[in-house]
């Protein structure tokens, strides 16, 4: 939804040059850059768990097709249910 976007917007800030997402992700490494995004293994201290977080590249933040077309790669995510592929939680 529209208002959980900007929530999740409001959650990643630039902080120096270093990328910091809420007080609730602590920042492992990075694991990868695709076309969309980069993804980062992060470590969620309010579960003690271990995730993957993939943010939006902030030049397609602002291109509406562009967050349309990550939100809808979340969707579609979030219904597989395999051992081999992670949990989506969009």
């Amino acid at each position: 939804t529209e208002r959980r976007a900007q929530r999740r917007e409001r959650a990643v800030k630039k902080a120096g040059s270093e990328l910091h997402l809420s007080d609730r992700f602590q920042i492992l490494e990075k694991l990868g850059d695709g076309g969309m995004g980069t993804v980062y293994k992060v470590q969620d201290t309010s579960i003690d768990e271990t995730l993957a977080v993939k943010v939006l590249n902030p030049v397609f933040a602002r291109d509406f097709s562009k967050k349309r077309r990550f939100i809808r790669e979340i969707k579609a995510l979030e219904q597989l249910d395999h051992s081999n592929i992670v949990t989506v939680y969009g």
